[in-house]
Protein backbone atom coordinates (compact mmCIF):
# COMPACT_ATOMS: atom_id res chain seq x y z
CA UNK A 1 0.00 0.00 0.00
CA UNK A 2 0.97 3.84 -0.42
CA UNK A 3 1.44 5.86 2.33
CA UNK A 4 0.56 9.44 1.25
CA UNK A 5 1.95 12.18 4.22
CA UNK A 6 -1.13 14.52 5.08
CA UNK A 7 1.10 16.84 6.86
CA UNK A 8 4.92 18.24 6.87
CA UNK A 9 7.67 16.81 8.78
CA UNK A 10 6.00 13.30 9.38
CA UNK A 11 8.85 10.87 10.55
CA UNK A 12 9.27 7.30 9.54
CA UNK A 13 9.68 6.36 12.98
CA UNK A 14 5.78 7.34 13.83
CA UNK A 15 4.34 5.42 10.66
CA UNK A 16 6.69 2.35 11.60
CA UNK A 17 5.02 2.63 14.92
CA UNK A 18 1.57 2.56 13.66
CA UNK A 19 1.98 -0.47 10.61
CA UNK A 20 4.14 -2.23 13.09
CA UNK A 21 7.13 -2.84 11.04
CA UNK A 22 10.72 -2.02 11.49
CA UNK A 23 11.40 1.53 10.27
CA UNK A 24 14.71 -0.55 8.30
CA UNK A 25 12.26 -2.46 6.17
CA UNK A 26 10.70 1.01 5.22
CA UNK A 27 13.63 2.23 4.27
CA UNK A 28 14.49 -0.96 2.11
CA UNK A 29 11.10 -0.76 0.44
CA UNK A 30 11.62 2.90 -0.64
CA UNK A 31 15.24 3.57 -1.34
CA UNK A 32 14.57 6.73 -2.86
CA UNK A 33 14.12 8.61 0.40
CA UNK A 34 16.76 10.64 1.65
CA UNK A 35 15.16 11.59 4.93
CA UNK A 36 14.04 10.41 7.84
CA UNK A 37 11.05 13.07 7.22
CA UNK A 38 8.18 13.25 4.55
CA UNK A 39 6.90 16.46 3.54
CA UNK A 40 3.45 16.82 2.61
CA UNK A 41 1.88 14.83 0.09
CA UNK A 42 5.37 12.42 -0.64
CA UNK A 43 4.60 8.96 -0.22
CA UNK A 44 6.05 5.72 0.89
CA UNK A 45 5.07 1.95 0.26
CA UNK A 46 4.85 -0.19 3.11
CA UNK A 47 3.66 -4.25 2.81
CA UNK A 48 2.10 -5.10 6.40
CA UNK A 49 2.77 -8.53 5.61
CA UNK A 50 3.48 -10.98 3.09
CA UNK A 51 0.06 -12.54 3.23
CA UNK A 52 -0.98 -9.34 1.51
CA UNK A 53 1.16 -9.38 -1.53
CA UNK A 54 0.81 -11.06 -4.50
CA UNK A 55 3.71 -12.50 -6.14
CA UNK A 56 3.94 -13.59 -9.55
CA UNK A 57 7.08 -16.29 -10.75
CA UNK A 58 8.40 -15.01 -14.34
CA UNK A 59 8.17 -17.22 -17.27
CA UNK A 60 9.95 -17.02 -20.27
CA UNK A 61 8.53 -14.01 -22.53
CA UNK A 62 7.36 -12.28 -19.29
CA UNK A 63 8.49 -8.87 -19.37
CA UNK A 64 7.59 -6.02 -16.78
CA UNK A 65 5.19 -4.41 -19.03
CA UNK A 66 3.29 -8.11 -20.05
CA UNK A 67 2.93 -8.56 -16.21
CA UNK A 68 1.86 -4.19 -15.49
CA UNK A 69 -1.13 -5.28 -17.61
CA UNK A 70 -1.95 -8.04 -16.51
CA UNK A 71 -1.94 -7.45 -12.60
CA UNK A 72 -3.50 -3.58 -13.57
CA UNK A 73 -0.66 -1.30 -12.59
CA UNK A 74 2.55 -0.14 -13.88
CA UNK A 75 5.53 -0.99 -14.74
CA UNK A 76 7.39 1.99 -12.47
CA UNK A 77 5.35 0.61 -9.41
CA UNK A 78 6.64 -3.48 -10.28
CA UNK A 79 10.02 -1.50 -10.62
CA UNK A 80 9.49 -0.08 -7.13
CA UNK A 81 7.76 -2.56 -5.01
CA UNK A 82 10.63 -5.02 -6.26
CA UNK A 83 13.67 -2.68 -6.46
CA UNK A 84 14.48 -2.69 -10.02
CA UNK A 85 17.10 -0.63 -11.30
CA UNK A 86 15.94 -1.55 -14.76
CA UNK A 87 13.22 -3.09 -16.55
CA UNK A 88 15.27 -6.57 -17.60
CA UNK A 89 13.91 -9.77 -15.47
CA UNK A 90 14.57 -13.02 -16.30
CA UNK A 91 12.60 -16.51 -15.88
CA UNK A 92 12.29 -17.77 -12.29
CA UNK A 93 12.23 -14.38 -10.61
CA UNK A 94 9.89 -13.87 -8.02
CA UNK A 95 8.20 -10.79 -8.17
CA UNK A 96 5.79 -8.69 -6.19
CA UNK A 97 3.04 -7.52 -8.60
CA UNK A 98 0.04 -6.31 -6.35
CA UNK A 99 -1.11 -6.37 -2.97
CA UNK A 100 -4.62 -7.55 -1.60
Amino acid sequence: MNYKSERNDLSLNTIARYYGVPMAQIRSWNPWLKQDRLRKGEEVVIYKSREELTLHRTRRGDSLWLLAKKYRTSVSCLKTWNQLRTSLIHPGDRLIVGMR
